[in-house]
């Protein structure tokens, strides 16, 4: 039994230091110049994506997570960029309703965290002046 203890506290521990590590990356890949590029591709070509999923949606065709990865996949790829596979649970996951990917709510974000990038500051801080 002690065996099976140590094995499954070195599971958890093996499992809780991987997920550290995605979340260091993600963190580091957040900051980057590249997740710019990412968002500012995704926000220019919101609307035709869009469209894309409202067609697949049109003929009945849920909108998985895969279906996601795959349109949008393709749109960063023509533009010369990529994703990490272990980034799109966190790119994704959030817009999951009843099963399907709501790609009205996930391009709306991704909208408003590019905007967000090229937003100036609405006001001035006289102290920092």
């Amino acid at each position: 039994m002690g065996e099976l203890d140590a094995n499954n506290r070195l599971v958890k521990t093996e499992k809780l230091n991987r997920q550290a590590s995605i979340r260091n990356s993600l963190s580091q890949w957040e900051s980057s110049k590249q997740y710019e590029e990412f968002l500012r591709c995704i926000g220019r070509n919101r609307k035709i994506l869009g469209q894309e999923f409202g067609d697949l949606t049109k003929l009945g065709q849920p909108i998985t997570v895969d279906v996601i990865k795959f349109y949008i996949g393709r749109v960063l790829r023509k533009n010369g960029l990529n994703v990490d596979e272990e980034f799109w649970p966190y790119l994704v996951n959030f817009a999951i309703k009843d099963g399907v990917v709501d790609y009205k709510f996930l391009l709306e974000r991704f909208k408003e965290r590019a905007h967000v990038l090229t937003a100036f500051p609405s006001t001035v801080d006289p102290v920092h002046i």
